[in-house]
């Protein structure tokens, strides 16, 4: 029988391994643009396609008009911090001035641990195989080491917000 290889040990079959066999890599790999599924998902659910672009729209929408959008308080920290990891790089790289008592380079490396620690914030919000890779103490010790990284960065952040510009 075909289905042989996807069987498992309790006669059930491996429909995610039957799937990644059945469909074509590049449906499985890729999107269409706007979505955030792949092409394989689209042709079983299509209707999805239509209400994400509706989604988008609206949220597009709401940006230009308010600044932000529904979806942006979903996860207001995320948001913010992909912002300042962002809007810091830039600042990093087009600096034009630094805070009084500061030299250029204690500046630069003031903002590169602002950067560092909301890199961090954004690196554990996405983190969904640390805790595979990781014993338990390790995985905790990594989250602590990001968690000090974001705490120094908010920290920075509070002390030098009014410095904050090009």
């Amino acid at each position: 029988m075909i289905l042989r290889k996807y069987r498992l040990k309790d006669s059930g079959i491996d429909w995610h391994k039957l799937y990644y066999d059945i469909v074509p890599l590049f449906m499985v790999r890729y999107s269409p643009p706007m979505g955030s599924c792949n092409y394989a998902y689209y042709l079983i659910h299509p209707w999805m396609y239509f209400i994400e672009l509706y989604d988008e729209t609206k949220w597009f929408v709401q940006r230009g008009l308010r600044g932000w959008a529904d979806c942006d308080a979903w996860g207001w920290c995320r948001h913010l911090s992909r912002i300042n990891v962002e809007v810091l790089t830039y600042l990093r790289k087009h600096v034009h001035g630094y805070p009084l008592g500061l030299t250029p380079r204690t500046w630069d490396k003031k903002l590169q641990v602002m950067i560092d620690g909301f890199q961090a914030m954004l690196d554990e919000e996405n983190d969904t195989t640390s805790y595979k890779k990781f014993s338990h103490k390790d995985h905790l010790k990594l989250v602590r080491s990001r968690q000090r990284k974001l705490m120094l960065a908010l920290k920075y952040f509070r002390l030098y917000y009014y410095n904050l510009w090009d």
